[in-house]
């Protein structure tokens, strides 16, 4: 199946999960002489027929490996000569997948051409007796071209308004941003706002500098409310404000380039006349190999007009003091958050550990459940949010979903597949048609019927 100069790409297969459990061996017993039920108990196998089974199982049992179809490089007769070779070596399936490793070839992926050497696969698979599953493209994420921006993986996305109560309230609320160009609304809610929570550097005229006191015109991405946009700046740079702020947290989101970061955050003392250090915080895995990171964390209060951030990128052995980093999102917030909450939300994937160093709210810092009030009805389809606020101050939160963006990986060359929403029926299903029904449509019901043919994810 593979040319020569792609063969020395791979030094060797990965085998799949063999079970070779005694029931599925008893399963197959029909493949095997029948004792005599004089000398069996029901159920149980003697010892001789329990050794012919072992050293020579049958194909239900046998191991699988992964079957790379490299980039469009397939022929029918390198997919004989693979399979012949699976059988000689007693291997009793093989796991397909279409991965963008190496030099693009001339077969895409579910074009006319890959389907009739798919169907001259299985048919070679049903002559040696061996089974075929058909993993989505990539071998990371389950995904395909025909999975639309609504159907893929969804993560939340909010924006907040803070407002005076005490009056009748007629106001718009502002959209989370789009990502591939969707959007969808959960809910709307309110609730008293928390100390000092109304204040961050969205809302503090922040300007950004570098060492020498220069403004970094990149730096105004960092608070543009888009998380797509990337600010490309030094890895040591200043954050002023206009009067000095309350801190209390901060939360960063890097882009793919600087995935892998540690900050260490520091305030302007003004009676030392320099930096001291407030928080350290890294970066925790996304889980999604071509999707940004985030890291968050809270510190003990602490006001300041001038902070400062030091990077370091890269992980283990490559980590070294950046001299750029790609930054799209970073806020300080004058109002408590839950230590590390960034991974709370699903954005990243890593433990998060209770620790009992981590600090904790004040009372004028949390947020009663009993005082949340749902708002989801009084906010029209534009947007427009008609409410009798109560007295005080009020943060309005409108919640939504929008797409990770996270694509299948490694894709052949032109493709793109992004990744099914696992919680949606409705996606699941359309994602197992637009896999499946085409190639059981190409092969025809009677191979399909003949139980050569799997599916993975």
């Amino acid at each position: 199946m593979i040319p020569p100069p792609l063969r020395k790409l791979i030094p060797c297969l990965v085998l799949g999960g063999c079970a070779l459990a005694a029931t599925q061996m008893e399963a197959q017993a029909k493949d095997q002489p029948t004792p005599s039920v004089s000398s069996v108990k029901p159920g149980i196998l003697t010892q001789s027929s329990l050794e012919s089974t072992f050293t020579n199982p049958p194909t239900s049992v046998r191991p699988w490996l992964y079957w790379y179809w490299m980039n469009g490089n397939v022929t029918p007769e390198g997919l004989k000569a693979d399979l012949e070779s699976m059988q000689r070596s007693g291997i009793g399936g093989a796991m397909a997948f279409d991965i963008g490793i190496g030099p693009a070839g001339t077969v895409r992926p579910r074009s006319p051409q890959w389907f009739s050497a798919l169907g001259g696969a299985l048919k070679q698979a049903e002559r040696l007796g061996l089974n075929v599953g058909f993993n989505c493209p990539g071998w990371a994420n389950s995904g395909g071209p025909w999975i639309t921006p609504e159907l893929s993986m969804q993560e939340l996305a909010w924006s907040e308004t803070v407002v005076e109560g005490g009056r009748k309230l007629q106001i718009e609320l502002a959209q989370p941003n789009a990502r591939l160009g969707f959007y969808r609304d959960i809910a709307v809610f309110a609730f008293p706002t928390p100390l000092h929570d109304e204040i961050s550097l969205r809302t503090a005229q922040t300007t950004v500098v570098d060492a020498s006191g220069a403004i970094l015109p990149d730096g105004g991405k960092l608070f543009d409310h888009d998380s797509e946009t990337v600010a490309k700046l030094p890895g040591t740079f200043e954050l002023h404000t206009a009067a000095p702020i309350p801190a209390r947290s901060i939360s960063i989101r890097a882009a793919h380039e600087s995935r892998d970061f540690k900050a260490n955050l520091e305030a302007w003392d003004k009676s030392l006349e320099a930096f001291v250090p407030v928080v350290e915080l890294k970066s925790l895995p996304s889980g999604l190999n071509d999707r940004p990171s985030t890291g968050s964390a809270t510190f003990a209060p602490v006001t300041s007009d001038r902070f400062r951030l030091s990077f370091t990128t890269g992980y283990g052995e490559k980590k070294v003091k950046a001299t750029q980093v790609h930054l799209q999102e970073l806020n300080i917030y004058g109002g408590f958050r839950v230590q590390r909450w960034t991974n709370k939300v699903g954005f990243g994937t890593g433990a998060v550990k209770p620790d009992d160093k981590d600090p904790q709210p004040k009372s004028e810092e949390t947020i009663a459940p009993e005082k949340v009030v749902q708002l989801t009805g009084r906010m029209n389809a534009a947007g427009r949010l008609t409410w009798n606020a109560p007295a005080g101050r009020w943060t309005i939160v409108r919640l939504g979903h929008i797409p990770t963006g996270a694509n299948a990986e490694p894709l052949p060359t032109g493709m793109q597949a992004l990744e099914v929403d696992k919680l949606s029926r409705e996606a699941c299903d359309i994602f197992y048609d637009g896999m499946m029904k085409p190639i059981l449509k190409s092969v025809g019901p009677e191979v399909a019927k003949k139980g050569h043919l799997q599916l993975s994810r």
